[in-house]
């Protein structure tokens, strides 16, 4: 592992995991961001396939969520409302004009300073923090911890793990913008395919009705590969919605393809997690550009906690919140222009 010259008494800036295939992975202390992720590519240079800040002070004061980890509640909590064993819960607010408790609020795990646990094995690093109680309104001192680990060839685990005090709510995951062309201007020209026969419709506030509609016939069918060109229609040329996973309990499974506009690279998303949020950036700005990655993080469903017909998202004092999620590689060998095709598994019970 290689640690960054800058220290402090919490410990390094920054650490770079790397492992014997020549996959490098740089974890940020603010917000436990992924930095940069660089995939060999053959002979040449290697890829960053990510978006980040150069400069590690650059994630302090980031209105992206640019890497980080998500947290007290991924996603969004529809009026910063919810409830914990019938009690009603306020949660700090954040999410523009409509008035949701976005990512675990203004002050969430992302805004905090992680302690970046440095050791022997050079691809492998944990990142902690506590979240104390009443934190954003949540109940509970909470203390997460992320480990991240490189298995070969090209594969980034991430295995998340909490416990509570108290009862509360929880949702964890990660928001890295992904881009596997960085030349390109923005990621149109990539094709997406998703493992999802469902989806979770929203409201105006980006709030889900509590429905779970079959992507059949609609703009969000990804079940075969696609464009992000031609994604969507007229001005609602964008995703910024829920995925419902593949059934299977807490297996691991895949969620999701992107495949890089030349047929160079290709990323495979897998997770334990019951759903997963595509966005594609629409809203990204300086020093990015609209659209110049695309997010896919998996997660518990919006608005979990007050949706009955949604997964729990509530965590026992005492108890043990664990969920994995992968980011694999797959580089074209010297013989072919693109990688191996995979075959995605969906979901038919909702047929």
């Amino acid at each position: 592992m290689v640690i960054e010259e800058s220290k402090t008494s919490e410990g390094p800036e920054v650490v770079t995991l790397h492992n014997h295939a020549g996959l490098e992975v740089e974890l940020a202390a603010q917000g436990a961001a992924l930095k940069a992720i660089r995939v060999p590519l053959g002979d040449g240079p290697k890829r960053n396939v990510v978006l980040g800040y150069t400069d590690p002070d650059g994630y302090r004061d980031d209105p992206y969520f640019m890497g980080v980890m998500l947290g007290r509640y991924a996603n969004r909590i529809a009026g910063g409302r919810c409830f914990v064993n019938g009690e009603a819960i306020t949660l700090d607010r954040n999410d523009d004009d409509r008035g949701n408790c976005l990512h675990g609020g203004p002050e969430g795990l992302h805004r905090q300073r992680w302690l970046l646990d440095s050791n022997d094995d050079p691809s492998t690093a944990t990142a902690r923090v506590r979240s104390p109680d009443g934190a954003g309104g949540f109940p509970g001192n909470l203390d997460v911890a992320v480990t991240c680990r490189l298995t070969e060839p090209f594969r980034l685990e991430l295995t998340f793990e909490a416990t509570s005090d108290r009862d509360t709510v929880l949702n964890l995951s990660n928001h890295a913008y992904f881009n596997l062309d960085p030349d390109a201007p923005t990621i149109d020209t990539h094709m997406l395919t998703l493992a999802a026969e469902n989806y979770t419709p929203v409201d105006s506030t980006l709030i889900p009705s509590g429905e779970i509609r079959p992507v059949n016939g609609t703009e969000y069918d990804f079940r075969s590969p696609t464009l992000l060109a031609n994604a969507m229609s007229g001005i609602r040329r964008r995703l910024d919605v829920n995925f419902v996973a593949p059934t299977g309990g807490d297996a691991l499974r895949t969620l999701a393809r992107l495949d890089a506009p030349n047929g160079e690279i290709q990323l495979l998303v897998h997770s334990t997690q019951p759903g997963f949020q595509v966005y594609t950036a629409d809203n990204l700005d300086r020093p990015f550009r609209p659209r110049q990655g695309i997010c896919i993080e998996a997660q518990n469903f919006p608005n979990a906690p007050n949706q009955a017909g949604f997964p729990s998202a509530l965590l026992k004092a005492g108890a043990v919140y664990r969920q994995r999620t992968i980011y694999e590689f797959r580089v074209a060998s010297s013989q072919s222009r693109s990688p191996a095709p995979v075959e995605l598994r969906f979901d038919a019970s909702r047929d």
